[in-house]
């Protein structure tokens, strides 16, 4: 029998979890939990564990270093690593890690409505109640087409490259979107909440980890975030109903209102490249029409 399947003590790993976060990232987070319940390292009511990315690369020899450092980033970026300090020596910059396993229970939880046992038997970190309420997802015949039809894989990587993030086409983040979509919210709404949540918290040192998928497109904050996105990002044309009389009342140019609203946003998010490029176009499209 070959040594390579029977020398080497194998890395465990539950086929839910990578279907929630994809294989590499469940291996790693599967990973950390195991010397998790091994740690003694407890600080402020949690348990700890630390190691260079050079020493975490040992246990993950597959992966290259660059590739390994992603896949922790992307872990933080989620919210579901944790990252703290309590090295002894100020210029040691060795990161300690724990599990957010409230929000695993979450994530979980979404995919599988009714199975609460994801994570119920992890043991370090304060304990926590593994059961929570779930919603009935009812889905009619639209809201299948809206979900099927809409491009995952696109959105994501747009969000990636707006908020300068990695997060990846899983299962798990293609389901806050359908959530969303299934709510009755289009893609419009989606990319408001987003454009204007990135313009305000990614050059916040404490507010751009939040900038991810199961904070901005959680149910309990969408409807919030979106009525504040819609005071300042632009908004469609509002057209002016008129009574039949002998003189019709002039109407203003559509775009030219359009046009005027991107310039107005633009001067409070000069950076913003997605109203820019919307702008260019419509400029375009009158110049056109003229």
């Amino acid at each position: 029998m070959s040594k390579l399947i029977t020398d080497e003590k194998p890395i465990v790993i539950l086929p839910s979890l990578a279907k929630l976060l994809g294989i590499n990232e469940a291996i790693i987070l599967q990973q950390i939990h195991y010397w998790l319940e091994r740690s003694n390292n407890i600080h402020d009511g949690y348990r700890w564990v630390y190691n260079s990315i050079k020493d975490w690369n040992e246990q993950f020899k597959w992966l290259s270093e660059p590739t390994l450092k992603r896949k922790f980033k992307s872990l933080e970026d989620q919210g579901l690593l944790i990252t703290g300090n309590y090295n002894k020596k100020r210029f040691d910059k060795t990161k300690w890690y724990r599990i957010d396993y409230n929000l695993l229970n979450e994530m979980g939880q979404r995919l599988y409505q009714n199975d609460t046992t994801i994570v119920s038997n992890c043991t370090n970190g304060k304990y926590q109640n593994d059961t929570t309420n779930t919603r009935d997802y009812t889905e009619n015949n639209t809201d299948i087409i809206n979900s099927n039809e809409f491009d995952y894989n696109e959105f994501i990587e747009w969000f990636n490259e707006l908020a300068d993030k990695d997060f990846r086409n899983t299962e798990t983040n293609r389901q806050y979107i359908k959530d969303l979509l299934n709510d009755g919210y289009t893609k419009e709404d989606l990319v408001n909440v987003i454009e204007y949540k990135v313009n305000e918290w990614k050059d916040s040192e404490k507010m751009n980890m939040y900038l991810r998928f199961s904070t901005l497109l959680s149910p309990n904050n969408f409807k919030r975030y979106l009525q504040d996105a819609k005071e300042f990002l632009p908004s469609e044309p509002q057209k002016k109903k008129e009574e039949s009389s002998a003189k019709e009342e002039e109407r203003k140019d559509p775009i030219e209102e359009k046009i005027n609203q991107y310039k107005l946003f633009l001067e409070k998010f000069p950076d913003n490249e997605i109203i820019r490029k919307a702008l260019e176009r419509l400029e375009q499209q009158k110049q056109d029409n003229d």
